[in-house]
């Protein structure tokens, strides 16, 4: 089986930003006759039909509107794999793991998450483990949280999330 390379998957969704084969050329510095030969290796091998041609205007299909959504998904992820890939090169750490108490104010956790998010985009968020507090504390160890712990951590996954 054949696959459709990412510099393809990024054609298409340059097709469909652009508004058609002759935009994305100029957008992507080539001819148009690569950007169509392009579109349809894409479209023979994967045997769906992503552009319906009505005159001088290529419309997307529901297939072709759900290969571009994916294909966006695709080029914005691999752009983030290549930041962290950069991050990395220069000895950032792109997770950090932390170890609090379960006394720890919830509203703090959630503020340090956000201004982490602001600093460090790439970055996962920053979910702690709580320790029980005891002389027995053990980083790794989740006890049973109160309500309001519970709240915050949804605040923090879903701001995560959207981000």
């Amino acid at each position: 089986m054949s696959y459709v390379s990412l510099e393809q998957w990024r054609t298409l969704v340059a097709v469909v930003e652009a508004g058609g084969y002759a935009q994305a050329a100029i957008r992507l510095h080539k001819t148009q006759s690569s950007i169509t030969y392009t579109i349809q290796q894409i479209e023979d091998r994967l045997g769906v039909v992503i552009f319906q041609i009505e005159g001088r205007k290529a419309n997307l299909t529901e297939a072709g509107r759900v290969l571009y959504r994916r294909a966006k998904a695709l080029g914005e992820e691999a752009e983030r794999i290549e930041r962290t890939a950069g991050k990395l090169a220069q000895g950032r750490e792109p997770v950090v793991s932390l170890a609090v108490e379960s006394l720890f104010p919830i509203g703090l956790w959630l503020n340090l998450c956000l201004a982490s998010q602001l600093c460090c985009g790439d970055m996962q968020p920053p979910i702690p483990t709580f320790a029980d507090g005891g002389d027995g504390a053990r980083a790794g160890t989740v006890p049973a949280a109160p309500m309001e712990e519970s709240v915050a951590m949804a605040q923090i996954r879903r701001a995560w999330q959207y981000r």
